[in-house]
């Protein structure tokens, strides 16, 4: 038997066998392999940290989100009904109240076509949310032109104190104003009247004989002397 494993191990063209080496000359092709699966799984500990650090970012990104998120710089809101803000604390109290100014044909700057001014004071703070207004014939039979509706026989046109035009110039009533059965609401968040301000009426009678009265529906707000509204 020794005879023939050493007939075997001397064969004229083989030379003799290593233990461990391949037999048929690929003793490089193993190493290679090696490499190439080293190298494959390096690249997809890369990938797989690349990954990692992705998620981390947009885990830090999540958590400040939900710690201080970010305005939007639109939103779409309805402007009516007028929605004022009113405040919620508890020693702080809200409550309607119609202000208004009366133009009469027995007053001395009463003129047909001749703007009278009315100024409103408000001690309070407000938000003005309606304006509504009403005339009346006080003539000869009581009754207006056929087709003539009350708010269409006077022009009007409000303005703050401070000089901001809640409307550019007179107009028509019917245009700007509603009447008791159909409030003519500011819209949005209501026009904020600050403590110690005044709005100056400006009413031009079309007609003569006209007693005509308007209504502004305030919402007041109710607190310590120092206190103003937000827009």
């Amino acid at each position: 038997m020794s005879d023939f494993r050493s007939a075997v191990t001397q064969m004229p063209g083989m030379g003799a066998l290593v233990a461990g080496a391949d037999p048929y000359g690929n003793s490089g092709a193993v190493g290679n392999y090696i490499a190439a699966l080293q190298a494959q799984l390096h690249i997809q500990a890369q990938q797989v940290a690349a990954q990692g650090q992705q998620l981390q970012a947009l885990l830090q990104v999540t958590q400040q989100a939900a710690q201080k998120p970010q305005t939007p710089r639109a939103v779409r809101v309805p402007v009516f009904p007028t929605a004022p803000y009113l405040p919620t604390s508890g020693n702080i109290g809200t409550q309607t109240r119609f202000y208004g100014a009366t133009l009469s044909s027995g007053d001395p700057d009463y003129t047909v076509g001749q703007e009278a001014i009315r100024i409103v004071n408000f001690d309070i703070p407000c938000y003005l949310i309606a304006m509504n207004g009403g005339a009346f014939n006080t003539g000869v039979g009581n009754a207006f032109p056929l087709g003539v509706q009350a708010n269409g026989t006077y022009l009007f046109r409000i303005e703050y104190s401070t000089g901001d035009k809640l409307m550019t110039g007179p107009r028509l009533a019917t245009t700007c104003i509603g009447d008791g059965f159909n409030p003519g609401e500011v819209g949005g968040t209501g026009y904020v009247i600050q403590p110690g301000a005044s709005v100056q009426l400006g009413i031009t009678p079309l007609l003569a004989s006209l007693r005509i009265d308007i209504s502004l529906h305030c919402v007041e707000v109710r607190a310590p002397s120092n206190y103003t509204v937000g827009q």
